[in-house]
């Protein structure tokens, strides 16, 4: 009589080991992992680095060459007459062909950089940036370049 009582309160195995139920391994089956949730600060980290990358600053200080240059162009007779579009035009197309050229740039020497003690804290040779972001960056500026053009 002893044995059956003792058996009467055991609790079966399988309900303690078996794991989740049923139910919990099918929604757990249907959630579909996130891979890289997004963060602004992770998303604001990555395009001040690209803006090092390419010396964003530098760009800023070039426009108004680029602008002085534009003006002395609708200054003379027979050029294009000034206006909002054109002037939006120049200066994207500033905007993004350097920053084409300074990725690009960069991508090419990435290898000296890493072996000159003076250039190897940039970002490709620091890892702070991948070859294929920065790959990406530059085509993108490309395509920027070509798009404002039109």
């Amino acid at each position: 009589m002893n044995e059956h009582h003792d058996s009467a309160i055991a609790t079966p195995p399988a309900a303690t080991t078996s794991g989740p139920a049923p139910l919990e391994r099918r929604i757990a089956a249907r959630a579909k992992p996130v891979r890289h949730p997004w963060r602004p600060a992770r998303a604001l980290q990555f395009g001040r680095r690209l803006l090092e990358l390419i010396r964003f600053s530098h760009t800023v200080f070039a426009l108004p060459f680029a602008l002085l240059a534009a003006i002395l162009a609708w200054g003379l007779e027979g050029g294009t007459a000034f206006g909002a579009r054109p002037l939006l035009g120049i200066l994207l197309c500033m905007v993004f062909a350097r920053s084409a050229a300074m990725a690009f740039n960069r991508l090419v020497d990435r290898q000296f950089d890493a072996e000159n003690p003076r250039t190897a804290g940039r970002h490709l040779p620091a890892r702070l940036l991948s070859v294929g972001q920065v790959t990406l960056f530059t085509w993108a500026m490309a395509g920027g370049f070509v798009a404002s053009t039109a």
